[in-house]
Order: C-alpha cells, then sequence, then structure tokens
C-alpha cells in the first residue's frame, strides 16, 4: 500500500477518471503525468507540446517525471505510450500498475474525432503495438463498467491485508476477503443481481448458485418459499451450508430461509453495501416484513462466517452509502470514546475515505458485537440498545410516499428520539444537538419535509413495532453520548416524535 499505483493503458480506457476516484477512495493524491508535463512546460495540452516541442522532448520529460513519482504513494496516471519506454518499464515493474483496457470499438465512442488526441490518426496502429500480451499491469477491462466498478476491481488487485477481526463471530475484514475459502463440501450460493457481475468474487466450491433480487421488497414469504424450493433442488443438506452475497434484505431473507431449512444449516454472510456491514450481517437476526410491519417474522441463527469486504463499496450510490454511515453514527453514539474519534473524522468517512473506513468499520462491528454476546437472543434488555432511533424510523420508513432509505430514516429516528428525551429531561442538554450535528455533517437528513410522511401510516406502523410488550413500548433513549436507558411507554408520543423532526 505505501508504493505508488500507476494506472496505464491506452487513451479513452478511462485511466484520468478511474485515478482520480481511487485516489479519493484510499486518501492519497492524484496526478496526471500528461497533464503535469504541460502544466511544468507551460502547454495547454498535449497536442500543443508535441507541436512546439516535439515527441522525443515529450518522452524525455515523462521519464522524469514518473522517476520522480516512483515511491511517492501517490496515484499516477500515465500518459497512453509511456509503459512503452524500456527505462520507464524499470520503474513501473518495481511499483504497483494496474492497466486498463477496452475494445477500440468503445475507446472510439469515447473519443469522438479524437478530441485533440495528437496519435489518434494512428489508434489502430498504436493500439496493436502497445495492447499486446506483453503490454505491462495487472489487467481491467472498462468495457461496458461503471466507474465504480473498475475501482472496486483496481482497489482489490491492492491487496491491503485480510484479517479476522472477530474470532468468536469468525468475521473476516480486508479487501478481496470475499473470496476466503468456506470449509464444508456441500455449498449453494445466493448472490444479488446487482452484484451479479461479481461473481469472480464469490468463494469457490458451490453446488449451485442462484441470482436473487434484494431490497426490501424481497423479504416476503414468496421469497422465502422460493429460496426454500431452490436448497430442495439443489439438494442442500444439513452438512451444507448456503453463501449469501449482497446487501442487508438479502441477508435477512435468504438467512431466515436457511434457519428453517432441514431446521437450520450454516449460513456464510459476505455483505456488499455499508449498511449491511455494520449492521444487518452482524449479530445472527434473520427476518422478514409482515402485515405492513418490518422484520416481523424471523429467527435468530448466527453466521458461521462473515467476510467484509469494503472494496465493493465504490460500486453503490453515494447516497446507498450514507445510509450505511447512519448506521455508524448510531453506533457510535453509544460509546463516548468512539463517537468523539469519528465526529473527528466525518468529513473523511463522507467522502468515503476507505482506509479510515476501515479502522471504524473493525471498531463498529465489535461494539455490536459485544451487545450481541451480553443478549444473543434480545430478551435481557442489552440488546435492545441497538434499537437507537429504529422505533421511529421505521414507521417513517413505512409511511414515506418518497423513497426514503433505511439508515436515512434510522437517523431522523434518532434526532426524534434525543430531542424528546432532552426535552422531557431526560438526556443532558446539547445531546440532542451534537447527535443532529454530527448527522448533517454527514450529509444526512434531519426532518422530514421532502419524505411526504402519511400520518396515519406513520400511527398504525408505530402500533406494530416488535418492541411492544404487555406494559407498552420500549423506547431506547440517550441520557448523554454513551449513556442509554430504556422507558416503557404505554401512550408513546407519537405525534410529538414526528413534530420534532417536521
Amino acid at each position: 500500500m505505501k508504493k505508488t499505483i500507476f494506472i496505464a493503458g491506452f487513451m479513452g480506457t478511462g485511466k484520468t477518471t478511474v485515478g482520480k476516484e481511487v485516489a479519493r477512495y484510499l486518501g492519497r493524491r492524484f496526478i496526471d503525468t500528461d497533464f503535469l508535463i504541460c502544466q511544468e512546460s507551460n502547454c495547454e495540452n498535449v497536442e500543443d507540446f508535441f507541436s512546439r516541442f516535439g515527441k522525443s522532448i515529450f518522452r524525455k520529460k515523462e521519464f522524469e517525471i514518473i522517476s520522480r513519482l516512483a515511491d511517492s504513494g501517490n496515484v499516477i496516471s500515465l500518459g497512453g505510450g509511456s509503459d512503452q519506454n524500456p527505462e520507464i518499464k524499470n520503474i513501473l515493474i518495481s511499483q504497483h500498475l494496474v492497466r486498463l483496457v477496452a475494445p477500440m470499438s468503445e475507446i472510439e465512442k469515447r473519443i469522438k474525432n479524437g478530441s485533440g488526441r495528437p496519435l489518434w490518426e494512428k489508434r489502430e496502429e498504436l493500439y496493436q503495438k502497445r495492447e499486446g500480451e506483453q503490454s505491462l499491469g495487472l489487467k481491467i477491462n472498462t468495457g461496458n463498467k461503471q466507474i465504480g466498478e473498475v475501482v472496486s476491481l483496481v482497489l482489490r488487485t491492492l491487496n491491503a491485508g485480510i484479517e479476522i477481526i472477530n474470532k468468536q463471530h469468525n468475521i473476516i475484514l480486508g479487501w478481496g476477503s470475499s473470496n476466503h475459502s468456506i470449509d464444508e463440501d456441500n455449498s449453494v450460493g445466493v448472490i444479488e443481481n446487482d452484484v451479479s457481475g461479481y461473481l469472480f468474487a464469490f468463494p469457490k466450491g458451490c453446488n449451485e448458485i442462484l441470482n436473487f433480487s434484494g431490497g426490501e421488497g424481497s423479504k416476503t414469504y414468496k421469497s422465502i418459499h422460493g429460496l426454500l424450493d431452490f436448497f430442495n433442488q439443489a439438494g442442500l443438506s444439513r452438512d451444507g451450508s448456503v453463501v449469501v452475497m449482497g446487501g442487508g434484505a438479502i441477508s435477512d431473507t435468504v438467512g431466515f430461509a436457511a434457519s428453517i431449512h432441514l431446521r437450520g444449516v450454516p449460513v456464510h454472510l459476505i455483505p456488499t453495501t455499508l449498511l449491511s456491514m455494520v449492521d444487518a450481517s452482524i449479530g445472527g437476526k434473520f427476518a422478514v416484513n409482515f402485515g405492513n410491519a418490518k422484520n416481523l417474522v424471523g429467527n435468530f441463527q448466527m453466521p458461521k462466517s462473515i467476510r467484509i469486504d469494503s472494496s465493493f463499496l465504490p460500486t453503490l450510490k453515494h447516497e446507498e452509502y450514507l445510509s450505511g454511515l447512519a448506521e455508524m453514527i448510531k453506533m457510535s453514539c453509544l460509546d463516548e470514546e468512539l463517537f468523539s474519534a469519528v465526529y473527528k473524522d466525518i468529513k473523511s468517512l463522507k467522502n468515503q475515505n476507505l482506509i479510515k473506513l476501515d479502522s471504524y468499520i473493525k471498531k463498529v462491528v465489535n461494539l455490536k458485537c459485544e451487545y450481541v454476546d451480553a443478549d444473543p437472543y434480545d430478551i435481557d434488555n442489552q440488546r435492545i440498545f441497538l434499537n437507537f432511533g429504529h422505533t421511529v424510523g421505521h414507521a417513517i420508513e413505512l409511511s414515506s410516499s418518497e423513497k426514503i432509505r433505511h439508515g436515512e430514516a434510522v437517523g431522523l429516528g434518532m434526532v426524534a428520539m434525543s430531542k424528546w428525551s432532552e426535552m422531557e429531561g431526560l438526556s443532558e442538554t446539547g445531546t440532542a444537538g451534537i447527535i443532529q450535528d454530527m448527522l448533517e455533517r454527514a450529509g444526512l437528513p434531519t426532518n422530514i419535509e421532502h419524505f411526504n410522511i402519511d400520518k396515519a401510516s406513520f400511527f398504525e406502523a408505530l402500533q406494530k413495532d416488535k418492541k411492544w410488550t404487555s406494559q407498552g413500548l420500549n423506547v431506547v433513549y440517550p441520557k448523554a453520548i454513551g449513556d442509554f436507558e430504556i422507558s416503557n411507554l404505554t401512550n408513546p408520543p407519537a405525534e410529538k416524535w414526528l413534530d420534532l423532526i417536521s
């Protein structure tokens, strides 16, 4: 990870665009050698440099700059033909080199009429010469791929290190950990449609693999029936296992189906969203929705292993990423020291610095495991603290006519509960303000004005919350950051909670 990351490839393969994103996710500086050469020579672009100084001077300047940038730890986008120079090749061999490739037909679509490329007229000849089997670098085909997918593939080449972060729960963290082998000879796989192109990242050895539609819409009895039918047809036996790759909804649904197939077969989880990495995959709660209530029918079964691989995260829309960040913020509220650290680094986390993010994923996951271990079956009023923000949040999810993500709704629930508890004199003054400030710094909503909440549906959803007891509704609120309490409310002030975030 300390070596310079050089990104090579033919013109139009996306070196600059991808390089900027890789640098952002790594928190490193990005440099385009062509741009730097022109900047240092007061030229507008490469075409201008060629016309004023010639190709040989350009290549000499290129060698000087690449020599200077080696071992700098930056992310460097190389010019189209720079790696043809034998002296430059010797430098690149000692660094981390990735080569982006694409079919000429797609390159021509991307670069219409050459777009000022001085060697565009010779593209066919150059392509044949440069893109042969002897070309340097770990090859990544950018054809028909989104930028995030290519960035994800680049990150997976870095071999950043894989570690077991929780032995008791067999949780593995690291880029490429999704490929970590499994023990069972008889296993089947379920992969979410959204990441079906990442079959190469799936552990080897599954007898059959099912593509499955994820999202909240998949958390139904109909889905469970289909999964059980798949398990039976695949011959899944008690000594086998189910390997699941995708977001939180798919792990909930497939995990529940696995927990009732033959009275339970082991599950290995490969979460691909931040929300599932820090929340849904941890703790062995598998459930589906029922009667317009979230997670009302389910089971407890601890996963046999969890592989957390944040190199998947560039494939997410930024809003989906922030939804997961909201759950990280919720977890940090349970620990004063962790909250202070996250608050300090929230800008880097919002901007998806994966190096910092991985360090916080490790802390958040282990903190959640402590609550799970203290109350595995959610009966001793310990695990309930993990539900901070969820009572109001789930009701918001079920009553909004606009698309709202789970983490966004939980964040709104956190604001509502902390404002209410402070107003009731149950919380330390300023607690609600700092929680709201953290969410706003993360780019998350703190009021419901854009989500069009139907009040009747909101009240109905609260009445179906799974935290109701025969005495009333158990709600979690902060006395202060890192210090939470439970209150049982016979008549929950639902309208007040909604008003506080309106």
